[in-house]
């Protein structure tokens, strides 16, 4: 058929005829809008799918026809035919309008096809057909398409797959509005015709709204297609077609400029890139969606594609999209992490010299005020270390040497060290991280090398390292644990007894996460090192005595890690195990076979030995010639659960071969554990030479005397003749023997006769050892007290009388050793008789302060089993006097004492440190004056031994321990108790003011004063703690959040109600009595109301008169101790001091005179911003600026204000950081200083100067980053090959 025809017979089928011209007409003069639909819907009431399809094809053919000539025809067609653009357009849009309801109805999809193939027809232009009104009413189909195919996939935040399923499973009817796969397939033909239409059609009007809704169809897809683009024809899929008509936008048809569509454009991808919801809003999933991810893979592919083909327009918009994305990253750290490697990716696709320059501007944004800026900037440089760019000698010809620098290796890591050093807790652990990230990449590793041949640098590095570790902070104890095992596997000439004693400090770190790391930490360096002795001391001393941590998941680690180390190693044959066996064997504290022992018993129960182990234990017992592994055979052997398919035969003939060997305990110790299947004769012949060895004291050690012993019980229970032999043998060393070490071994063999044969000693055995305090050889004295405590334990005669001598053998005049063994027979006596012991408890609690640390040590160990199995309570003086052992000379003592008190006290004694805390600070300080507080009652000498009058320090020390310990709750119990206890107890003369009072009333408010007694939320807000870098989630977030609230509100009623009445009448007391603890008292109250700042209008709303006191007394108190610190030479008058930011004066006088508007006088305080801070001069200001002119920090000639959000940096912290005092950074040479989450537009982030002009008045100037930015602390950090 004519295309003619055709095309006019397709036409007509299209209701033209039913068309009022009056309608055609009001449709056009309203502009297509404001039409009335329900006439639309009277009109176009038939369906059209039919007749559109046929017109939609007819185009086709029309557009596919190569000769201009007969494209032109056919509009002539159709007005010879009496068809009008305008009854055409007229028509398309009644479609539209009549579909509204269903605005993904066939037809309407099928009209709006027609208008876009009739624009790409030649001539449309000429006949008006292009509409904005009609063009956007199309467009709407493909933004509402969008929306649906958003709700129908589902949220990209995902969720549990099981509730998805029944949710769907209950809603059995179909969603309305679904799209049908008939409109999914018209609806890609419409977008596929827009594409069409953009590269030959300009759409400048809409090209804005096209890539809002191109864009949106991106972003609300769980499933991407892959790149390269091809030609339009060969895409299908929805997110190509999208990408591909996003790409035309920058056509010049589209608009002279087309920066600006590129903006646009490069604005709605940063949601994308930044991991956030198709709405703009953050995701709450812990793990970043699968969905976001292939987004925002697709995204960078494109963003890649424009990059490369270097336009200057497309190269200056991913200058300032990676800028947006490295001011906008997220703060939770897998979500950062993601969105940084994306910017990694983006910079790699940039020319060389314009790659450089953005990483200087990384640079200089990694070192502003926020945090969160140097944390992305940190982890940009280790994405760059760790994979960096490939360069050739042409790409980086004709840089200048400063960007040469800044493209290698070593200008990354030296970015990354001088992080350590930065003043938030999140940073340095993230900088250290890094750097234990980077140390395990081989290439980096010869960088660290190199940079650690010099001896200085070495030091610095080590010491660094050391300091994190022992850091306050957590997150940085572990960065610190992780990046110093890094540091010592990669150079293991770096381990020293310096790097042990930290890592064996960190196993009894308080923080779980802190001790798992340190174990861990030292098993891996073991593995990689096994030769180190310093190691596998540390290994022995800090991971086996773990196993009897309290956590499960601890003790779990470190039985993982024994049988790794242990029987791994012993099953491999490898050295490790045999030496680390050894050392256990031979050690002489018992404590390592003790843990050895604890965990093949465990290994036992869980049925985790393996049966090879056996064999080879069995091979080394019996070789010969002997070597150190057999006596580490024989300890493993005699721990280890018994093997019934094990021939023990070798145990016995072992025994009788070599009879004084030293490993002569264990074998014997094996023997009494394998007895039951030892021959007749075997046993015999046991028994025999054992009970001649007892009898004649021959045995080599007492360990050897207690397993004789239990085998000849086990053997012969009845006691027959070996016993009596042994125990007259022993009678008669006691009374005729003048040698030392035979009586040593007669008393111990007779403190361990008492248990098997009791019957056998009376009065008078009790009587001989008594009397050995009367003899004048205190070993031997010691020897006695132990065998005495043995027989009382077992025999209930004389236990009154001889409870009464082990407590006069406490007396300082005694010998150590005997005081020592007396704590030791103490604490097992009370055990059995607790109610004859406990009274004598304090006379124990008195050798906490013995002049001998052992004795000390052995105090504490007993005191805190009694307490810990429950057999004593906390007491009277009891915890004051337990809390010494903070503050002790050794530091074995302090760090058992800190351990117990913290970690070992179970739940019920949870409020212990809260209620003892006023009892401490009045026993610590000897005041007894208080009718109810330190009543307890002791002797004159406790009094003396157990105070801390004269040492503040000491003091302070235990005071912060507590504090650490508490709750929120409970601190905000406790600073009202110590408010109304002691400051009103002052007030109201409970406490009378004197030496003794003053020093008590002192510490109490420097109690109140310290950073240990604040909540959580209040050290965020004021600078002394920072939140972890991972938020908490879910439930649990919200109910934190509940629970500030509620500790707020409580805060508010407590200052309100208790606090600020107490201070106010403690000040006209002091102030009465011309007490120096004014100075004290004023100064807590300054650090309440900068704590409390932004709730100060809310406290004193109430009472006015009393914040206007407050606010005259504190600005009395800070011209006064100006004036104090004032030099000399200065001639400015208190009246004229200004008063810093952050000072109570001017946070009272906003609450004074909120609605004038009126600021205070103030100037800057000159601080020494230590490392790598950059120089600020300070100008003076005139009186009339300091009235009117507000002051405000000048970056780059960019006026910003002082009310910064960010956490001022304190002048005592160890570490400094590079500060900008700048509220935000993103500059808009038109606007300038904008934010950039209230700011629509597309703008570089630079630190540039905008067009505000520059104030006179106090102004800190601070120079340019962009010119020549101040290096930090020099590593001399170079690549091995840069030499070359």
């Amino acid at each position: 058929m004519d295309p003619s025809a055709a095309t006019i017979d397709s036409f007509r089928s299209l209701p033209f005829d039913a068309l009022p011209a009056a309608w055609i007409n009001d449709v056009h003069q309203h502009d297509f809008v404001d039409v009335d639909q329900s006439q639309c819907e009277e009109l176009f009431a038939q369906d059209l799918g039919e007749p559109l399809r046929r017109t939609i094809e007819i185009c086709r053919q029309w557009i596919g026809s190569h000769s201009n000539a007969s494209q032109q025809s056919f509009w002539l067609t159709l007005s010879d035919a009496g068809i009008t653009a305008k009854s055409v357009m007229a028509l398309i849009y009644g479609v539209l309008v009549a579909s509204d309801k269903d605005s993904l109805k066939e037809s309407s999809i099928l009209a709006a096809t027609l208008y876009f193939r009739m624009l790409r027809i030649p001539g449309s232009s000429a006949y008006q057909f292009m509409s904005p009104s009609l063009f956007g009413k199309c467009l709407d189909l493909l933004a509402t398409w969008s929306n649906k195919m958003s709700s129908e996939e589902g949220d990209v935040e995902g969720g549990d797959k099981k509730k998805q399923a029944k949710k769907r499973k209950r809603n059995v009817e179909p969603a309305t509005g679904v799209i049908s796969p008939g409109a999914h397939s018209l609806l890609v033909n419409l977008l596929k015709d827009l594409v069409l239409l953009m590269e030959s059609v300009s759409l400048k009007e809409n090209v804005l709204r096209i890539i809002e809704i191109l864009t949106s169809l991106i972003g609300g897809r769980r499933a991407l297609a892959s790149f390269p683009l091809g030609p339009v024809a060969s895409l299908s899929h929805p997110s190509q077609l999208a990408f591909k008509g996003i790409d035309n936008t920058i056509n010049p048809i589209h608009g002279d400029d087309s920066r600006k569509n590129i903006n646009e454009i490069m604005l709605n991808f940063i949601p994308m890139l930044l991991l956030k919801h198709p709405n703009g809003n953050p995701i709450q999933a812990n793990q970043v969606p699968k969905p976001l991810l292939n987004i925002r893979a697709a995204v960078i592919d494109f963003i890649s594609h424009w990059l490369d083909r270097g336009d200057d327009a497309l190269l200056e918009a991913g200058r300032i999209l990676v800028q947006n994305l490295c001011a906008k990253a997220p703060h939770r750290a897998n979500y950062r992490a993601k969105v940084v490697q994306g910017v990694c990716l983006l910079l790699r696709r940039f020319p060389v010299p314009m790659y450089a320059r953005l990483i200087m501007w990384v640079y200089t944004f990694g070192r502003t005020s926020e945090a969160s800026n140097r944390l992305t900037g940190l982890e940009v440089f280790t994405c760059l270390a760790l994979d960096p760019r490939p360069l050739s000698d042409s790409d980086l010809a004709g840089l200048s040497s400063d960007l040469r620098d800044v493209l290698t290796p070593s200008y990354y890591i030296q970015h990354i060290l001088t992080r350590t050093f930065d003043i938030s807790p999140a940073v340095t652990s993230k900088a250290l991280l890094c750097i234990a990230e980077c140390l395990k990449d081989g290439r980096h590793g010869e960088i660290f090398q190199d940079l650690l041949r010099v001896e200085s640098k070495r030091s610095e590095v080590v010491l660094m390292v050391l300091e994190r570790v022992r850091d306050e902070k957590l997150s940085v104890r572990k960065a610190g644990i992780q990046c110093l095992q890094n540091l010592v596997l990669l150079i293991p000439s770096l381990i020293t007894q310096k790097i042990c004693d930290a890592l064996s400090e960190c196993c009894n770190d308080v923080a779980l996460s802190v001790r798992k790391q340190a174990l861990s930490c030292i098993t891996e360096v073991l593995i990689k090192n096994p030769n180190n002795e310093n190691f596998q001391n540390v290994w022995l001393e800090s991971v086996l005595p773990s196993l009897f941590d309290c956590e499960s998941s601890v003790t779990e680690k470190c039985l993982a890690m024994m049988e790794q180390v242990l029987l791994g190693s012993v099953l491999n044959d490898e050295r490790l195990g045999w030496d680390l066996l050894y050392k256990i064997a031979t050690d002489s504290k018992e404590t390592t076979k003790q843990c050895l022992q604890m965990a093949c018993s465990t290994w036992e129960k869980q049925n985790s030995v393996p049966r090879e182990i056996y064999a080879i234990l069995k091979e080394k017992c019996t070789a010969r010639p002997k070597g150190l592994q057999a006596q580490s055979s024989w300890l493993l052997l005699s721990y280890l659960p018994l093997l019934d398919s094990l021939h023990v035969s070798f145990v016995a003939d072992e025994y009788f071969e070599c009879p004084s060997s030293s490993y002569l305990c264990t074998l014997l110790t094996t023997a009494f554990r394998y007895l039951d299947r030892f021959t007749p004769d075997e046993q015999r012949s046991l028994e025999t030479d054992l009970a001649r060895r007892l009898v004649n004291l021959e045995s080599p050690n007492h360990q050897a005397i207690t397993a004789a012993i239990q085998i000849l019980h086990k053997i012969d229970r009845k006691n027959s003749n070996w016993s009596s032999n042994a125990l007259k043998s022993a009678l008669n060393v006691i009374e005729t023997s003048s040698s030392l070490e035979h009586l040593k071994t007669a008393l111990f063999t007779l403190g361990e006769l008492a248990p098997v044969i009791p019957q056998c000693f009376d009065d008078d055995w009790f009587d001989l050892l008594r009397s050995f305090s009367t003899r004048g050889d205190a070993v031997a004295h010691a020897y006695a007290v132990i065998a005495l405590g043995k027989m009382c334990l077992v025999v209930g005669r004389c236990v009154e009388s001889s409870i009464n001598y082990f407590v006069e053998l406490l007396e300082p005049e005694k010998s150590s050793a005997v005081r020592n063994n007396a704590v030791i027979v103490l604490g097992d006596l009370c055990k059995r008789y607790t109610s004859m012991v406990e009274p004598f408890l304090p006379n124990v609690m008195l050798c906490l302060r013995d002049e001998e640390a052992f004795v000390r040590k052995t105090t504490l160990t007993v005191v805190a089993g009694l307490l810990k199995d429950g057999y004593i309570k906390f007491r009277g003086g009891l915890f004051c006097h337990l809390l010494y052992s903070l503050v002790d000379e050794m530091s074995d003592i302090r760090n058992f004492g800190y351990f117990f008190l913290s970690r070992r006290l179970d739940s019920r004694n949870a409020k212990l440190f809260h209620h003892q805390f006023l009892d401490c600070v009045f026993s610590l300080n000897s005041y007894h004056d208080h009718p109810v507080y330190n009543k307890f009652s002791q002797s004159k000498r406790e009094g003396e031994v157990f105070s801390l009058k004269d040492n503040k320090k000491a003091r302070f020390r235990v005071y912060a321990f507590i504090l650490n310990q508490l709750s929120d709750e409970c601190k905000l119990q406790l600073s009202e108790k110590i408010v109304q206890e002691i400051l009103g107890g002052v007030v109201d003369e409970t406490i009378k003011l004197g030496s003794d009072a003053d020093q008590v009333l002192r510490d109490a408010l420097e109690i109140l004063s310290s950073p240990e007694i604040k909540l959580s939320q209040l050290k965020r807000k004021s600078g002394f703690a920072e939140e972890e870098e991972d938020d908490v989630e879910g439930p649990a977030a919200a109910m934190e959040k509940a629970k500030t609230k509620i500790i707020t509100k409580l805060v508010k009623m407590n200052i309100v109600e208790n606090i600020i009445p107490v201070l106010v009448s403690l000040k006209h007391v002091l102030q009465k009595a011309m007490s120096p603890l004014v100075t004290a008292l004023m100064t807590y109250l300054r650090i309440l109301v900068q704590d409390y700042k932004n709730e100060i209008d809310e406290i004193f709303a109430a009472d006015p008169q009393t914040a206007c006191e407050i606010r005259f007394d504190l600005r009395v108190f800070e011209e006064r101790q100006a004036a104090a610190v004032r030099q000399p030479s200065s001639s400015q008058t208190p009246r004229h001091r200004s008063i810093t930011e952050n000072s109570p004066i001017r946070i009272l006088n906003q609450f004074r005179s909120p609605a004038t508007g009126e600021l205070p006088r103030a100037k800057l305080k000159q601080s020494a911003l230590r490392e790598r801070q950059r120089a600020a001069i300070l100008t003076p200001r005139t009186k009339q600026q300091q009235a009117t002119t507000p002051v405000s920090v000048t970056l780059f000639k960019t006026p910003v204000s002082l009310a910064s959000k960010s956490r001022p940096v304190s002048s005592d912290d160890r570490r400094a950081v590079s500060r900008f005092n700048i509220d935000s950074i993103v500059v808009d040479p038109q606007r300038g200083v904008s934010t950039p989450a209230n700011e629509r537009g597309f703008s570089a982030v630079s630190f540039r100067a905008s067009t505000s002009p520059i104030p006179t008045g106090n102004v800190v100037y601070l120079e340019s980053p962009f010119k020549a930015p101040s290096k930090p602390r020099v590593w001399e950090v170079k690549l091995p090959n840069e030499d070359k």
